[in-house]
């Protein structure tokens, strides 16, 4: 009997322990660890095709070019999701999925060249908005997945930024009337979850 009640504290008290530990890896993670935060920008983005022809179905094709600054000095960053959506009048057009990539302690990587290319239906005067225009208002909805080694465990942040661009369309002769301004992407305020990869 005496034998079973030791057992039961001595597991009450390795699980009192593990739990105590990580709070004080938490504490410890927001206090000295990475901030898991970065800067991104979109440097270049292009419509080469955005328009409905005699239909309500809008063709489109959007390159986009970003780059992610590290600000850290001590943390490599190790981005596990990078969703973006474009989207245009409030209605996604497509989704791009980049693989994993790293982006080392006080630098800045330009990512792979986002390509959204496809087709979407209209409704109401989306299309006749269209028509015409010589640039486009597009958001960029970013899904953010980044990890980054602190005292042997994996920290991670997941969040999402949006990109709020006005993309030239380029003509047939590869040209356009507007020039594409390069742009800050903004945290989405309240979109933050931490965690703790074993």
């Amino acid at each position: 009997m005496g034998s079973k009640q030791c057992c039961c504290c001595c597991c009450l008290l390795f699980l009192g322990l593990f739990f105590i530990g990580i709070a004080v890896l938490f504490v410890f993670r927001d206090k000295l660890g990475p901030s898991l935060e970065a800067s991104y920008k979109v440097t270049d983005a292009a419509l080469t095709q955005f328009g409905t022809g005699s239909g309500k179905t809008l063709e489109y094709n959007l390159v986009a070019n970003i780059t992610v600054e590290n600000r850290e000095k001590n943390f490599d960053y190790k981005y596990d999701k990078f969703e973006a959506v474009a989207t245009y009048d409030d209605k996604d057009l497509s989704a791009v999925s980049l693989s994993t990539f790293d982006v080392a302690s006080t630098k800045t990587s330009a990512v792979t060249p986002l390509v959204f290319k496809g087709q979407k239906s209209l409704k109401g005067d989306v299309a006749s908005k269209i028509k015409g225009g010589t640039s486009f208002d597009i958001v960029l909805k970013i899904k953010i997945k980044v990890l980054s080694r602190f005292t042997k465990v994996d920290i991670f942040n997941e969040y999402k930024v949006e990109c709020k661009l006005k993309v030239p369309l380029i003509n047939s002769k590869g040209k356009s009337s507007d020039k594409f301004e390069s742009t800050d992407c903004e945290k989405v305020s309240g979109s933050t979850s931490k965690g703790i990869k074993m």
